[in-house]
């Protein structure tokens, strides 16, 4: 029996596999495709390929206004001018992925890539924005009122999307909810979800209205590369930030304008800025700031060591953060300027790190209202490579010793010793004293320090006394030998 004849297998050149396949246009229903007729860009990155994407976006709007979607394969996509997306329900642009499908800037300096105008409910997704010094970009895409107002601009979901300038003088702003010519009114409840701010000179996400409010972010970034102002801020309106992180920023991590609704910064990881959160002021006007489960390290911080610094009178929460790493000299700092005499200052559950050589609390109060600040601080613990918690000794003969953030002080004097101050404190702040000689006299009289009707007290070795801050006087216990 003849064996059968292997059918002849074809040859393929080497240069085939090494040749990227020709675009094969692949169909999705109910997506217009800028690289299919009529519209037919050229993805390449030399070709301008502005009027083929907006006119896949217009083809995309149908009937009274309703969105259908638009898909843009992978590519390098160059960008002369505005995209507009306007008087809409309901569009999706979307990409291959952030890798994949790119739109390169090369228009003026002084418009956005993507204006979506008086836009509800728009998804953007899967592409990366790129720009340069050479062809600097303004913003990628900014959300604002018309003047018509078809629908208010609202609910619009950006997925996995990467903004980069390259290096400085790139790119301004990554993201703006803006105020536009229909006034002051809507553009809310957008919301981000994993998307990337790189090199900006200005800020990565900014919200500009007061009736910007409930914006969300989840799992977002932003990295200004120690040129960047700020990564997220508030002109006007308010925000959520779930998980992400990011740094670098020559102001601080949050501005924040005059908000008027609560901001909540829960989970993230922000590193190399100047301070985490500043806020306008000093005012009077009352919002609550939460700052939860959050780490902030970084070894840009100023002299003063203030990471959040804010000029209402909250209230402002902190609760189950890490501030700071063994190897700055100061502790993190947080400040509290107002005017108002009924200011809020919650602290729970904190970790504060740092040499801290200047023996300083990590809470200031400050302002008209700072002795009247009601702070509830429990829980939060201090790691210092110079106190280490253990008892700190105060220095022989010190008459006003300074106190910081650890809770157990000890005396050692070695002649008589009239002790009529305690510097530092902020309230709510508890200490214990212990006694380890017999030459020191506490008078409860003439300086900060109340015990009750006991005016003074003449210490023997082995005795405890323990005191309470107030924001005024520290009121001890009446004292035990």
């Amino acid at each position: 029996m003849t064996a059968p004849v292997a059918a002849a297998v074809p040859r393929i050149a080497a240069a085939q596999y090494n040749t990227p396949p020709a675009y094969v246009p692949r169909p999705i229903l109910g997506h217009t495709n800028p690289r299919e007729a009529p519209f037919t860009a050229l993805g390449n990155g030399i070709n301008d390929d502005t009027a083929a994407i907006q006119g896949a976006i217009d083809a995309a709007i149908v009937g009274k206004r309703r969105g259908g979607g638009v898909f843009l394969p992978a590519g390098k996509y160059k960008v002369t001018k505005t995209l507009h997306i306007e008087n809409v329900l309901g569009l999706k642009f979307s990409g291959v992925s952030v890798g994949a499908t790119q739109l390169h800037w090369a228009g003026p300096s002084n418009t956005p890539m993507f204006l979506l105008r008086d836009a509800r409910d728009v998804l953007m997704s899967d592409f990366q924005i790129l720009s340069t010094p050479a062809k600097p970009l303004y913003t990628a895409i900014q959300s604002e009122n018309g003047p018509d107002i078809f629908f208010a601009p609202s609910q619009n979901h950006f997925q996995r999307l990467i903004v980069n300038g390259k290096e400085k003088g790139g790119l301004t702003n990554g993201f703006r909810l803006a105020k536009g010519p229909g006034g002051d009114n809507n553009n809310d409840f957008h919301e981000f979800l994993r998307c990337q701010v790189r090199n900006y000179d200005g800020y990565a996400y900014s919200i500009e209205h007061s009736q910007s409010h409930t914006n969300r972010f989840y799992s977002c970034t932003f990295s200004g590369n120690r040129f960047g102002l700020a990564g997220v801020r508030t002109k006007h309106g308010s925000f959520s930030w779930y998980g992400g992180g990011g740094g670098g920023n020559a102001v601080s991590d949050f501005l924040l304008g005059s908000v008027n609704v609560n901001i909540s910064i829960i989970n993230g990881n922000f590193e190399d800025s100047k301070r985490l959160l500043v806020t306008a002021g000093p005012t009077g006007a009352r919002w609550p700031i939460l700052i939860q489960g959050i780490r902030f390290a970084s070894g840009n911080i100023p002299p003063d060591g203030i990471i959040i610094d804010v000029q209402n009178p909250g209230p402002l929460i902190l609760k189950n953060n890490l501030f700071g790493t063994d190897s700055l000299e100061k502790m993190p700092r947080v400040r509290m300027n107002t005017t108002q005499r009924s200011a809020k200052f919650i602290s729970h559950g904190n970790l504060w790190r740092g040499q801290d050589a200047n023996d300083v609390s990590p809470y200031i109060f400050q302002g008209a209202g700072s002795r009247y600040v009601r702070a509830d601080i429990s829980g939060d613990a201090f790691v210092s490579a110079r106190y280490n918690n253990d008892q700190t000794k105060f220095a022989d003969g010190d008459t006003k010793p300074p106190v910081h953030f650890s809770n157990l002080y000890r005396t050692e004097n070695s002649r008589r010793t009239v002790i009529t101050h305690l510097r530092n404190g902020w309230p709510g702040a508890r200490l214990t004293i212990a006694i380890n000689d017999n030459n020191t006299i506490f008078n409860f009289s003439k300086g900060n320090l109340r015990a009750g009707s006991v005016r003074q007290w003449k210490a023997k070795k082995g005795g405890i006394i323990d005191c309470l801050f107030d924001g005024s006087f520290w009121r001890c216990q009446p004292p035990r030998n």
